[in-house]
C-alpha cells in the first residue's frame, strides 16, 4: 500500500464558533505544517434557518469568519475581525480550507452531513488514487496533538494499514462536579476498556468519529455513511473493522 499523498479532514460545524472549538481546532490542524484539505461542513437544522435562531447566527458568523480566511475572501466579510490571532495563524499555514455552507438548512442527520464531506473529499481528490487519499473524520470540539500528522504517516508506511485508530481522551476543562464525575463515571472506563481491547487484539466495540482515518478506497468500499441522526461514526467504525 503507498503512503498517502493526500490529507483530507472531514470537520462538520453546528455553533462551535462562538464558543471558540472552530477556531482552536484549525489552529491545531495547522500547527501540524503539513499540507492538508480541510472540508468544513457548516449546517444548522431547517427550522433555525426558518426563525433565525441563535444557532443560526452563530453558524452565520462562522461562514462569515471562515471566509475572510480564503486567499481572495469575499469584499464583505468582516469574520476575521474576531479571533484574529487564530485567523492569522491559520493563514499563514499549509491548510487548504474548503466550505460547504449548509445554513438555510439541513435535515438532522449525521450520516448524511458527513457523508456529503465524504462525497466533496471525492470530488476533490478525483485526480488520485483513492488509495492514496488518508481522510480524518473529525469533530469540531476536539483538538489534534502537534504530532498527529507525523503519527498519521509513521503508521501508514505499513503495507497493511488502510484505516487508523487515533488514541483519545477527554480532559474536562471545568470546574464543575457533575461534568467531572460524569467523566470518572463513564469515559475513564470506556477509555481504559478500550487501551485493553487495544494492547489483547480484541475488537474495538467503540470506534468513532475523532478515532478514526481511513483511505478513500475502503470508505468508497464500506459504501460510507449510513443515513443516521446519530451513531453514524459508530456503525461506520464496525463496517470498517469488518472489512479490515
Amino acid at each position: 500500500m503507498p503512503l498517502p499523498v493526500r490529507f483530507v479532514v472531514v470537520l462538520p460545524v453546528r455553533a462551535e464558533f462562538k464558543n471558540g472549538h472552530l477556531p482552536r481546532i484549525l489552529v491545531s490542524l495547522a500547527r501540524q505544517r503539513s499540507p492538508m484539505d480541510v472540508i468544513i461542513v457548516v449546517n444548522n437544522r431547517s427550522e433555525d434557518a426558518s426563525y433565525h435562531s441563535a444557532v443560526w447566527e452563530d453558524n452565520r458568523q462562522a461562514v462569515d469568519w471562515l471566509s475572510g480566511l480564503f486567499p481572495q475572501p469575499p469584499a464583505h466579510s468582516s469574520g476575521t475581525e474576531l479571533f484574529p490571532d487564530q485567523a492569522r495563524y491559520i493563514r499563514a499555514s499549509r491548510l487548504t480550507l474548503h466550505l460547504l455552507d449548509l445554513t438555510d438548512g439541513h435535515p438532522r442527520n449525521m450520516g448524511l452531513l458527513r457523508q456529503r464531506g465524504l462525497d466533496y473529499a471525492a470530488t476533490l481528490t478525483r485526480s488520485h488514487s483513492p488509495a492514496d487519499v488518508l481522510v480524518l473524520s473529525a469533530d469540531a470540539d476536539c483538538l489534534y496533538g502537534p504530532c498527529f500528522c507525523q503519527c498519521l504517516i509513521r503508521a501508514s508506511l505499513d503495507p497493511a494499514a488502510r484505516m487508523l485508530v487515533l488514541p483519545m481522551l477527554y480532559v474536562p476543562l471545568t470546574s464543575n462536579q457533575a461534568i467531572l464525575r460524569t467523566h470518572a463515571r463513564q469515559h475513564l472506563p470506556i477509555l481504559l476498556d478500550q487501551v485493553l481491547r487495544q494492547l489483547t487484539g480484541a475488537p474495538r466495540a467503540r470506534l468513532g468519529a475523532p478515532q478514526l482515518a481511513a483511505r478513500l478506497d475502503l470508505l468508497l468500499e464500506a459504501g460510507g455513511y449510513a443515513q443516521m441522526e446519530d451513531g453514524e461514526d459508530f456503525e461506520l467504525g464496525q463496517r470498517l473493522i469488518r472489512l479490515t
